[in-house]
């Protein structure tokens, strides 16, 4: 009994072990070279390279290359009538067959020689749909250029290091801060406008003492007759007429018929002295 236990111990052990470590070892990243399109030196330099992308960002990386396209046939130097070569659609379903076939790599890159064609096949998320056609394009740039299979090799792989990369630790994101700083700006210049606007209206001018403050502000910041036209646009009918200041005092008007008649007291004394004689 206790011995059944330990086998059936030891074999879950090693099944493990073999989940773990067998996909690991099918993964690792090579070049498979059967077209004899890099230089031995080149393979030798890529190797430690893909391996590096491998343990900084996961991601396992299989390039392979093939002569020709299946059925293709060597191009004669004058183009025949009836040659067709593949089409785009056909020879990224061959990529996509080919990396199926592969294993579960991450990144798979197919290079054909004959018609040079590159294609990039991302499994998951491992590499963006932008990312990939960059890769893809910088490769076949760079071969259309001067058939230079090593130069574009090491190139694919220094591009998808940088997305790699550029995956692992994105940019912060700049344009929030530019607006924040176009706001900033806006707002500094308000503000200054104000200021300009409040400082007219302290001018010589007297416009502060004669208790005008809205008119005077908005005359600062867009000119007199402006600001006074915006002032009595948005306040004219709610502003109330001015006091009347008090005008001198009047003594009050009497009537006439309310006069009082004042005798001359020479004249009296004389009608006195008249009526004294009879």
């Amino acid at each position: 009994m206790m011995l059944s236990i330990r086998h059936a111990w030891i074999s879950a052990v090693v099944a493990g072990w073999w989940a773990v470590a067998g996909p690991a070892v099918a993964l690792t990243p090579q070049i498979k070279d059967e077209a004899g399109l890099f230089k031995p030196a080149t393979v030798q330099k890529a190797d430690p390279e893909l391996r590096d992308l491998q343990r900084r960002y996961h991601c396992s990386v299989l390039v392979e290359t093939v002569a020709t396209f299946p059925g293709e046939k060597s191009r004669p130097p004058l183009p025949l009538p009836g040659l067709r070569t593949p089409s785009d659609e056909s020879v990224t379903r061959w990529a996509k067959e080919r990396a199926q076939a592969a294993g579960e790599y991450d990144v798979y890159l197919l290079i054909c020689k004959e018609p040079l064609r590159v294609r990039v096949v991302a499994r998951g998320e491992a590499l963006s749909v932008q990312d990939a056609r960059e890769l893809r394009n910088r490769i076949e740039r760079g071969l259309e250029k001067n058939k230079d299979f090593d130069a574009a090799l090491l190139t694919g792989i220094e591009v998808l290091r940088g997305s790699l990369d550029a995956k692992l630790h994105p940019p912060a994101n700049h344009s929030a801060v530019g607006w924040l700083w176009i706001l900033g700006i806006i707002a500094s210049i308000l503000a200054l406008w104000l200021v300009v606007g409040l400082r007219a209206k302290l001018d010589t001018r007297g416009c502060g003492a004669s208790g005008h403050f809205l008119p005077c502000l908005f005359g600062g910041m867009f000119g007199m007759a402006t600001g006074h036209w915006i002032y009595e646009s948005l306040f004219g009918n709610w502003t109330a007429a001015p006091p009347t200041p008090p005008g001198p005092a009047h003594a009050p008007e009497v009537p006439a018929g309310d006069e009082e008649t004042v005798q001359d007291p020479d004249y009296a004394g004389t009608e006195d002295a008249h009526r004294g004689d009879f």
